[in-house]
């Protein structure tokens, strides 16, 4: 199950590697079941007592784990369009440690790369011959 101190944790070891850290492969629907959790939790309180501290605690809780979410989202997505960066232009194998999700993104990403460079080669291999 994760927590917001998982969350923390994934965060900060995303923050250090220059590779994909092991999060798990449903590690995005577990991350929004948490969130969900967390709204459920805050409307339940707001009924009982819209002034409470806790609900306050709840309200910072979830906005700071949206922010972190957020964070290993971005950190991720960059490190993997780097990797189908360097995939298109050679032979790579892909990054381990991705979930579903993002090893749909990569191997999309790397076909249109790889199609974006076949396109410009071949304009460029015509304008060549026609101008010839």
């Amino acid at each position: 199950m994760l927590t917001y101190s998982k969350l923390r944790n994934i965060e900060q070891n995303e923050k250090m590697v220059s590779s994909l850290t092991s999060i798990g492969i449903d590690f995005y629907q577990e991350a929004l079941s948490y969130i969900s959790e967390l709204e459920e939790k805050i409307e339940e309180e707001r009924r009982k007592d819209p002034a409470s501290r806790k609900l306050l605690l709840l309200s910072d809780e979830l906005r700071n784990t949206k922010r972190i979410l957020n964070n290993i989202f971005e950190r991720r997505e960059k490190k993997i369009i780097m990797a189908a960066l360097l995939a298109a232009r050679a032979a790579r194998k892909p990054p381990e440690n991705m979930t579903r999700e993002e090893k749909i993104f990569y191997e999309n990403l790397v076909e249109l790369l790889k199609e974006n460079r076949r396109k410009i080669f071949e304009l460029k291999r015509k304008e060549f011959l026609t101008i010839r």
